[in-house]
């Protein structure tokens, strides 16, 4: 699983607004429409440029947005971006974004970081608190492709969920889901559901509140060669219609639990890393003469 959650293109934002926290709601927006964003864990231990050479020795594909209005503890920002871009030009997209209201300052730092540091990801006015510069951050990110190219972000877990089968309620685990689908397998006997087959009322049960869904048998497949596991991929139903997709508000209690699951695993690795990194600056920092 920690192999799975490192794939596809992260998004981190360097010294973000106080509204990109897990627990607002713009980034639960931005997940529904597959864009994976993370605020960057803080770390007093490691300098920015050190967290950055973490990120890239974790994730293949990366894009990182600075918020250049606060203070830098270790240098200036024009300085740091200006290194990062030449250090990682090939392998890192580099963005910014900034408070900056006055005409001619607002020109020049567009002109330092578009055409001297060439950053490629924007150099962005963004201000957090109204809902249409959110909408501009989400034309930012489909700028950049900064959801590759999945189109609903999945959460590899370890739950559960029971359904009426043929008159009787069977258990199965779930392997994967997203606000689009979900890969089962029944814990008994396998039901032998055939495709198109509508299961009203899935009870799910995947580290939040109990969802009440329904879905469709879109396919299925054998687990593996040596494998007898039939694993079911089913697509969600609006409750009481043939629409594919879910009801609003259990979109909402979903992708809420997406995003809480990607962000823990995220961060759980980015402190492991930094932390690992902070004991390698300690070992090779010069003993005191």
């Amino acid at each position: 699983m920690d192999q799975e959650i490192r794939k596809g293109i992260k998004t981190f934002f360097i010294n973000a607004d106080a509204s990109l926290s897990p627990e607002e709601g713009q980034l639960q927006a931005l997940f529904l429409s597959g864009f994976e964003v993370y605020p960057l864990p803080e770390s007093r231990l490691l300098p920015v440029l050190d967290q950055i050479e973490c990120l890239v020795g974790m994730f293949k594909e990366l894009i990182v947005f600075f918020n250049v209005d606060g203070a830098l503890a270790d240098g200036t920002w024009p300085d740091l971006i200006s290194t990062l871009a030449q250090t990682y030009k090939e392998r890192v997209r580099l963005g910014v974004f900034h408070h900056e209201t006055n005409p001619a300052r607002r020109a020049a730092m567009e002109h330092f970081y578009l055409m001297e540091a060439r950053v490629e990801a924007g150099c962005v006015y963004v201000d957090h608190r109204r809902t249409p510069d959110m909408e501009r951050m989400h034309r930012i990110l489909v700028a950049n492709q900064a959801n590759g190219r999945r189109k609903a972000i999945r959460m590899l877990c370890t739950g559960r969920l029971n359904v009426m089968v043929a008159q009787k309620r069977l258990e199965a685990k779930v392997l994967e889901i997203s606000v689009s689908h979900f890969l089962c397998s029944f814990r008994d006997a396998d039901p032998q559901l055939i495709e198109g087959t509508r299961l009203n009322d899935v009870q799910f049960m995947v580290g939040g509140p109990v969802l009440h869904v329904d879905a469709v048998v879109m396919l299925k497949r054998v687990a593996g060669p040596q494998s007898q596991e039939m694993i079911y991929v089913c697509g969600f139903v609006r409750r009481g219609k043939t629409d594919l997709g879910l009801d609003p508000a259990d979109t909402k209690v979903l992708i809420r639990l997406i995003q809480n699951y990607c962000t823990t695993q995220i961060t759980d690795l980015v402190q492991a890393s930094y932390q690992k990194r902070w004991k390698q600056n300690v070992l090779n920092r010069p003993a005191a003469s």
